[in-house]
């Protein structure tokens, strides 16, 4: 019986991160009431509270799903880039099922960081460094090995690669009803984001050397 509670306890507070996340992704964190995260989960405002007792201690436990999980996936990009054509292409098919389920993760930290510029914003930024240092880590250890560009500045490519990603992301849900004509809104995303990824391979790898023929 205690197992089972405890199994209840953890299913509902995932879906109160889960609507936090997707309200947060809409409003934005000031915009988003506790009230209104406890009525989209369908319970009281004091449960909620019981399970997350301050909307700051619910935004932490957001943004600690969204580090998470882009800590583990941007050095397997990063490493595909480095690979083959065929490993790339793998990952960027996974990083789209990736962006399709989190896709509001983007929007939350985008935002986030654009609409707020007080603490909150700061805090955001510090919660996501861990991952950039760890690209950025990636980034010199391929340059040693000769399979990056020695030109390429790590730091500065890291909050490129965030700001193109994120942005691309972000945006993902922009359908194709304008522009380009006739393209449809599922290929027009797969489309953005394999040419994203393929602007990032382009700008890191080492050029081939044409061989002789």
């Amino acid at each position: 019986m205690a197992s089972a509670r405890r199994h209840d306890t953890s299913e509902l507070r995932g879906q109160i991160r889960e609507a936090a996340l997707r309200l947060f992704a809409q409003h934005g964190f000031l915009g988003t009431s506790i009230q209104q995260v406890a009525d989209a989960v369908g319970i009281s405002k004091q449960l909620l509270l019981y399970h997350y007792p301050s909307k700051d201690a619910l935004r932490q436990s957001v943004v600690d799903v969204i580090t998470s999980a882009w800590t583990e996936f941007l050095p397997r990009l990063l490493d595909a880039i480095s690979s083959s054509q065929e490993r790339t292409d793998l990952v960027s098919d996974e990083l789209y099922a990736f962006l399709e389920e989190h896709a509001d993760m983007a929007r939350v930290v985008m935002l986030e960081l654009v609409n707020d510029t007080g603490p909150l914003g700061a805090r955001i930024a510090g919660d996501v460094r861990p991952w950039m240092q760890v690209a950025a880590d990636f980034i010199r250890l391929r340059q040693r090995e000769g399979t990056f560009g020695p030109e390429v500045d790590p730091e500065a490519f890291v909050v490129g690669i965030g700001t193109l990603l994120l942005g691309t992301i972000a945006l993902l849900h922009m359908n194709s009803a304008a522009w380009p004509a006739g393209a449809a809104p599922e290929e027009w995303r797969r489309r953005r984001l394999r040419e994203a990824v393929r602007m990032l391979k382009a700008s890191l790898l080492v050029p081939a050397v044409p061989t002789l023929g």
